[in-house]
């Protein structure tokens, strides 16, 4: 053991002696001397690219070759520019650490501080230099990437307008047609071909082909149990007669993942499966992945619109189409989802077999006629295009709201018109002997439908999942209905989100370069100047998506603290109403402050705003202020609560809500009355549920004179005594007021524990006290009035004069 350990000591200490020599043997590099190099080598780069785009056979793919060349250096570039320009802003940091040199006349500094300074200048210039330089490439980047970008533009534009094979020949029709039957007949004997080759029966035995068998059946048997099972536990149910939006949102998504996710997975996982085995080999591979290819397109345009269209049962229906119409657009996607695996079955095993042009251009023109005559079909179909407004009006019904998709059918109207027009393009430009473009047009409209058709339905389903967790009905709200903060802005998200990935993904579809797009609002993008401050696209979304996650967050915060927290606690409404609004305005201002901060705002700017809001205040403002802090001292000192009975000025009702401007009053009428909170602190209020909700009535009554008010005393307290919301303690009184004109006027007096059914309760102890007073025989008089007349001759000669005239006018 002792001699193991003096050995691997040895070695150890020969290889410690031995680095350092090696390390000399070589020197690293210094960082001017890789840059000086890699200058060199770019500017080759660049020059060489430049010499290659001077050709004039450039196709797109080169192009496309030359541009990420050329974006790859530039990448290159930054990133040394970037590391430059550190090292530079850190020399002159060193330089201003130094100081400036002594001016003439002062005693000189020492030699040692010189000679630093001398070499961060030499430094901090070499560095700029090389920035310089770097600055110089990256412009002739730019300028390459222009170039790039128009060839790819003109090379484009070439390509579709290349003269195909006339189609107006029969003879051309039918030698394509026996060259199709011919391809058609090699893909249909290729899985004989397979199985027969060499390779397969030397690699596997007639048992392997059972087990892949058995496990193809077990795959498709777990998937149909499984999508069974989705369907039924979680599908939609027809005995159902009126689902809940939940319930129709969780059905729509398990109907989505049955139809197309579970078969997709199917396939892929068998076709995996034998691919990995390295099994599929020779032409058999391409049929098998083209079986693959229709099965997951078929699934995803068939299982979608079947999800949110429900179209044999109405009641379960997302989509806000009426019965007929989603029944044709259903039989319009099944028809174009066939169409295309169909399609796709055909073109690529063929493909491989190498056809020829003419073949080609025939077989193009034949399935754009077949997408050109379904879309035809469906942008002029108006009966695809009803509203259930439109349908309930087409059969006789009358609406009872008015119809709110008239500006939405016009942008449909829109789009229909557009899709007809690229539609007739599509065989007019095929019998012109464009055949490119025709397929181009026909293949890329199929495209566009599809991403329109699955971007909707995560669309919709998104919104619809947004309006269950967000609002209280668990359903999108209709055209004329307010919806609350957190909906509006998580849809308005949604929405930015749906537009740019409709473009992000149309854009290059249809032969755009989202990299040229890009660079021209790259600026944007990365940062613009305004004044002093720089301000970026992407940082103003970051601050928006932040605010409205921040909201979300402050919403439900407040929704947990009132329902599990301040529910349960021993707290009044108006303190529970108090700390909800607290809560929801220190998160708005958070929420607005770091917001501002994820823009990159600076906050010590907002030191001029607050001043320029002291001039304002002084000037026209000074209401609005007066009101939020009123509103600030309502909330603290709570004179007045939410639920309150108030009386202010000529207004009477309950307090309906407080916030920092403004108070809401509910009148008995049921109007609702704004009251500024600057009159609420100013002036006087009445309020007869603060603190105390228990108050006094008085009941003003009059007898006729000779009643016994002995009798009536006791009358008017049972009265009193007999209503059970009258208090006992203080006890009913009554008081003997005064000897009236016409009565002997009496008021009752009694205490309520809640002053707000005192109308309710004075109505039925006046009841009472009428009902006993006629069963004791006590008359409550009306005024009496004694006419005492001193000349009878004058009054009688007065009613004869008004009757004559009567008379004589009759």
């Amino acid at each position: 053991m002792r001699q193991i350990v003096l050995i691997l000591t040895s070695l150890v200490a020969i290889l410690a002696l031995e680095r350092p020599a090696a390390a000399q043997v070589t020197p690293k590099k210094t960082v001017q001397e890789r840059i000086s190099e890699d200058m060199v080598r770019w500017v080759r780069l660049l020059n060489r690219v430049d010499k290659q785009l001077k050709a004039e056979d450039l196709t797109v793919s080169n192009l496309g070759e030359l541009k990420a060349t050329v974006d790859e250096a530039r990448r290159q570039l930054n990133g040394v520019r970037n590391s430059l320009s550190i090292e530079a802003h850190r020399f002159e940091k060193l330089i201003d650490a130094l100081g400036p040199p002594p001016k003439e006349g002062k005693p000189p500094e020492s030699s040692e501080t010189a000679s630093q300074r001398d070499d961060l200048n030499a430094q901090a210039a070499t560095a700029k230099g090389r920035l310089k330089n770097l600055d110089l490439l990256l412009e002739r980047t730019r300028s390459l990437l222009t170039e790039i970008s128009v060839a790819r533009r003109k090379a484009f534009g070439d390509q579709l307008l290349v003269r195909t094979p006339s189609l107006i020949s029969f003879e051309i029709w039918s030698k394509t047609a026996a060259e199709f039957v011919r391809l058609l007949e090699r893909a249909v004997r290729s899985p004989l071909q397979w199985y027969q080759s060499p390779q397969v029966r030397s690699a596997v035995d007639s048992g392997y082909f059972a087990v892949v068998l058995i496990a193809v059946v077990a795959a498709a048997g777990l998937g149909l149990f499984f999508r069974r099972w989705l369907v039924r536990g979680f599908g939609r149910d027809r005995t159902v007669e009126n689902p809940t939006y939940r319930m129709r949102v969780r059905a729509a998504l398990a109907e989505g993942v049955a139809r197309t996710v579970i078969p997709i997975l199917v396939v892929a996982a068998t076709y995996a499966a034998l691919l990995n085995g390295g099994l599929l080999v020779g032409l058999f591979k391409y049929v098998t992945l083209a079986f693959v290819v229709s099965v997951v397109i078929f699934s995803i345009l068939n299982g979608l619109p079947r999800a949110m269209l429900s179209p044999t049962i109405p009641q379960w229906r997302l989509a806000n189409l009426g019965d007929y119409s989603a029944r044709l657009w259903y039989r319009y996607a099944f028809t174009l989802a066939a169409i295309v695996g169909l399609d796709l079955l055909l073109i690529i095993p063929t493909a491989e077999l190498r056809p020829s042009p003419t073949l080609v251009t025939t077989y193009n023109f034949i399935i754009g006629t077949a997408y050109s005559l379904v879309f035809l079909l469906m942008a002029t179909d108006k009966r695809l295009w009803r509203t259930p407004e439109d349908e309930a009006r087409a059969s006789g019904q009358r609406l009872s709201s008015p119809d709110q998709s008239a500006p939405r059918k016009r942008w449909w109207l829109v789009g229909r018109a557009l899709v007809a027009i690229l539609a007739l393009a599509i065989p007019i430009a095929a019998l012109a002997g464009y055949g490119v473009l025709s397929d181009f047009i026909a293949r890329r409209l199929l495209a566009t439908a599809a991403v329109f058709l699955i971007i909707l339905v995560l669309y919709g389903l998104a919104r619809d999942l947004i309006a269950i967790f967000t609002r209280d009905t668990k359903q999108p709200p209709a055209a004329d209905e307010k919806a609350n903060l957190i909906y509006v802005w998580s849809v308005l998200v949604l929405d930015i989100g749906l537009v740019l990935t409709m473009a992000f993904v149309l854009v290059p579809l249809w032969g755009g370069h989202w990299d040229s797009i890009l660079d021209r609002t790259g600026w944007s993008l990365s940062g613009f100047k305004i004044g002093a401050r720089v301000f970026s696209i992407t940082d103003v979304l970051a601050g928006m998506a932040t605010f409205v996650i921040l909201i979300a967050l402050v919403r439900t915060l407040q929704r947990f603290v009132d329902t599990r927290i301040l529910k349960y606690a021993r707290i009044d409404t108006g303190v529970r109403d108090a700390l909800r609004t607290g809560i929801g305005y220190t998160g708005l201002v958070i929420a607005v402050l770091v917001a501002i901060d994820t823009t990159g705002i600076d906050l010590s700017g907002l030191a001029f705003i607050a001043g320029a809001l002291s001039v304002g205040v002084g000037f026209g403002l000074q209401g609005v202020v007066n009101n939020f802090v009123s509103g600030l001292v309502l909330l603290a000192e709570r004179p007045i609560k939410v639920g309150d009975w108030v009386e202010v000025g000529q207004h009477e009702g309950n307090v309906k809500r407080i916030s920092v401007r403004s108070t809401e009053i509910k009148t008995f009428s049921r109007a609702s009355v704004i009251v500024p909170n600057s009159e609420l602190i100013s002036k006087t209020v009445v309020n007869w549920m603060h603190k105390d909700r228990s108050g006094r009535i008085e009941i003003a009554i009059g007898v006729a004179y000779g009643s016994d008010v002995q009798q009536v005393r006791d009358i008017l307290l049972q009265c009193a005594a007999d209503n059970q919301n009258v208090q006992r303690a203080p006890e009913p009184h009554v008081l003997f007021r005064d000897f009236g004109d016409s009565a002997l006027l009496f008021e009752l007096r009694f205490f309520v524990g809640n002053v707000e059914a005192r109308l309710q309760i004075s109505s039925d102890i006046r009841f009472a006290i009428d009902e006993a007073f006629r069963q004791a025989d006590i008359t409550i008089p009306f005024p009496q009035r004694q006419l005492h007349i001193t000349d009878a001759g004058d009054l009688v000669q007065a009613v004869s004069r008004t009757s004559a005239k009567a008379s004589s006018s009759a």
